[in-house]
């Protein structure tokens, strides 16, 4: 069994104390790496673990293959390009592909999804500027285009 005292051997009238049987053959300055550090080091794992895809469009608040079909409807294949989606070839807007991957909305908003669908139903309410159309969709449609465009990896 290993005695520790104090860990900057200068003291010696320090009491010894005894450590448990995991830590015994875990040097002093090790163990007070693996009190604090394993603990920060799980809470920042944890902490990132949704990162790694863009998580924030839901695709469960929208029906997302009646979305593909209200892309159409809507016609937003004139100005964007839009996989899965027949003649949605447009070259004025942005390509769609990969959507869900995208961290901005117009270069602009951070990509969430009431924000999204807020952006699809009224652009000129987010941006005055923006050359996209009001097109008139509804809050309900623009939360399937939403559940349609967070499919596009």
């Amino acid at each position: 069994m290993r005695i520790v005292g104090c860990p900057h051997r200068r003291c010696s009238k320090q009491p010894a104390r005894r450590l448990p049987g995991w830590q015994r053959d875990i040097p002093a300055k090790g163990l007070a790496v693996f009190r604090f550090g394993l603990p920060l080091l799980l809470l920042v794992a944890f902490s990132l673990a949704g990162c790694g895809e863009r998580g924030t469009l839901d695709a469960a608040r929208g029906d997302a293959e009646r979305g593909r079909l209200l892309v159409a409807r809507y016609h937003c294949g004139h100005c964007h390009a839009v996989p899965g989606v027949p003649a949605a070839r447009g070259l004025a807007g942005p390509d769609l592909a990969s959507y869900a991957r995208r961290s901005y909305i117009a270069g602009r908003w951070p990509n969430e999804p009431a924000r999204l669908a807020s952006w699809i139903a009224e652009p000129q309410a987010l941006a005055p500027d923006t050359p996209m159309p009001n097109l008139g969709v509804s809050a309900t449609d623009a939360r399937d285009i939403v559940a349609y465009l967070a499919t596009l990896r």
